[in-house]
């Protein structure tokens, strides 16, 4: 199996304030990085990230730029799932640049649960969410995707043995400056 992953990095941090969110610092680290780094350590066969003009770029992989991120995160997607079609992937694991707690075993999980007709994805409690992980047959779906919900309307449907729960705080986002100190303060 050829696996690419898409890391979704485009956003303009709006609800952050000034600063770019994923420069923000945690542990040591950028946002970014500590994504970025996961996915690295899963050892996929292609590593792409989409940012924005003059935005974050992580060391090893290659980035694509979303000429209008204010569209939203469906265009970042479907730019991810355009490169992984001409790359020859047979899967595509779509991650978020600004879930900072993820790690490579989890990732690995999400990639073992999709099959080559079914994606799979991540639970928080109800809502289905990235990590997630499509099978190429997919590939045009997700480039057909548009507007701020990405592939949420892809994911309503899968079956329970398509799910990767995620404990504790593994997938809290950042959005807000308050996000950040509250994940801050539950790893100190």
């Amino acid at each position: 199996m050829r696996l690419a992953c898409v890391l979704l990095a485009a956003g303009l941090s709006r609800r952050f304030g000034e600063a770019d969110k994923l420069t923000a610092r945690l542990n040591g680290t950028t946002l970014v990085e500590a994504a970025a780094s996961a996915i690295r350590q899963l050892g996929p066969d292609e590593l792409f990230a989409v940012t924005r003009e003059g935005g974050v770029r992580p060391d090893g992989f290659t980035c694509l730029v979303n000429p209008r991120p204010e569209t939203g995160l469906g265009a970042s997607l479907a730019l991810g799932a355009a490169a992984a079609g001409r790359a020859g992937a047979d899967r595509l694991l779509v991650v978020l640049g600004d879930v900072p707690g993820v790690d490579a075993a989890y990732l690995r999980a999400v990639v073992e649960r999709a099959t080559s007709l079914r994606p799979s994805a991540s639970v928080v409690g109800d809502v289905r969410c990235p990590p997630a992980c499509f099978p190429a047959c997919w590939f045009p779906r997700l480039e057909a995707c548009r507007g701020h919900f990405g592939a949420g309307s892809l994911l309503r449907d899968l079956p329970p043995e398509a799910l990767v729960a995620a404990g504790g705080d593994m997938l809290r986002d950042v959005d807000t400056v308050k996000d950040l100190e509250a994940i801050r303060q539950r790893t100190v």
